[in-house]
C-alpha cells in the first residue's frame, strides 16, 4: 500500500528491519534477522509483510494484534517457532502457508493445523464429523474451504471468530453443533457484518 513513497526511504521508519506506520506493520526487509519480536501496541499485520522472509525462523506476536493479513506469512519455509498472542480475530488466507510450521506434517492433527490457540488450516483428510479443540480462540479465513466430505462440525464456547469463507462449500456439511449459545450471540464473523452478532 506504502511501496515507494518517502516512509520506506526514511531509515528511522525502520526498527529491526521492520517498518512501521503507527500501530501497523507495513512491511519487512528481506534480510530480517531470524527471529522477530513485533513490537507491544501492533494492532495489524500487513498482507505479504514477512512474504518468502527465509532468514526468519521464529516470530512472537504481542497480545495487541487482531488482525494478520493475507500471505503475512507466506513462504517463510524457515520459520518454525510461531508464538500468537491472544488478542487475534482475524487471520486471513493463507497466513502462515508455506511455514516450517504448516509443512511439518507432525503438526497436523486429524487433518487440522492449530497455531496455539488458532485453526489454522485443514487437509482433505478432515473427519467428516469434526470437533475444534477446546481452547480455540479463532478460525482462520477459508479454513475448512471446499471440505466437500464434512458433514458435522462441533464449534467450542472458546471460539471468538470464524474467519471469511472459513467452510464454503463444504458441500455436505448440515450440523454446525455451538456448545455455548450465548458464546454463538456474540461470535464475530470477520468480513461478512461490520458489527458482531
Amino acid at each position: 500500500a506504502f511501496k515507494s513513497t518517502k516512509i520506506y526511504g526514511t531509515a528511522t521508519n525502520w526498527e529491526s528491519d521492520v517498518l512501521y506506520i503507527g500501530n501497523h506493520l507495513i512491511d519487512t526487509k528481506e534480510n530480517i534477522s531470524s527471529t522477530c519480536s513485533i513490537k507491544s501496541g501492533t494492532i495489524t499485520i500487513a498482507d505479504y509483510a514477512f512474504y518468502s522472509r527465509l532468514s526468519l525462523t521464529g516470530v512472537t506476536i504481542p497480545n495487541s494484534v487482531s488482525i494478520i493479513g493475507q500471505s503475512a506469512f507466506f513462504g517463510c519455509s524457515n520459520l518454525s517457532n510461531i508464538s500468537i498472542g491472544n488478542g487475534v480475530k482475524t487471520i486471513k488466507t493463507n497466513a502462515f502457508y508455506g511455514t516450517r510450521v504448516y509443512n511439518n506434517e507432525s503438526n497436523w492433527s486429524n487433518g487440522v493445523l492449530y497455531i496455539g490457540a488458532y485453526l489454522i488450516g485443514s487437509k482433505s483428510s478432515v473427519p467428516s464429523t469434526y470437533s475444534i479443540r477446546a481452547g480455540t480462540i479463532c478460525v482462520a479465513d477459508r479454513a475448512f474451504y471446499n471440505r466437500s466430505s464434512m458433514t458435522s462440525i462441533t464449534i467450542p464456547s472458546s471460539v471468538t471468530s470464524i474467519g471469511k469463507s472459513a467452510f464454503e462449500y463444504c458441500n455436505s456439511l448440515e450440523r454446525v453443533d455451538i456448545t455455548d449459545i450465548a458464546t454463538w450471540c456474540k461470535i464475530s464473523f470477520s468480513d461478512y457484518y461490520s458489527n458482531p452478532m
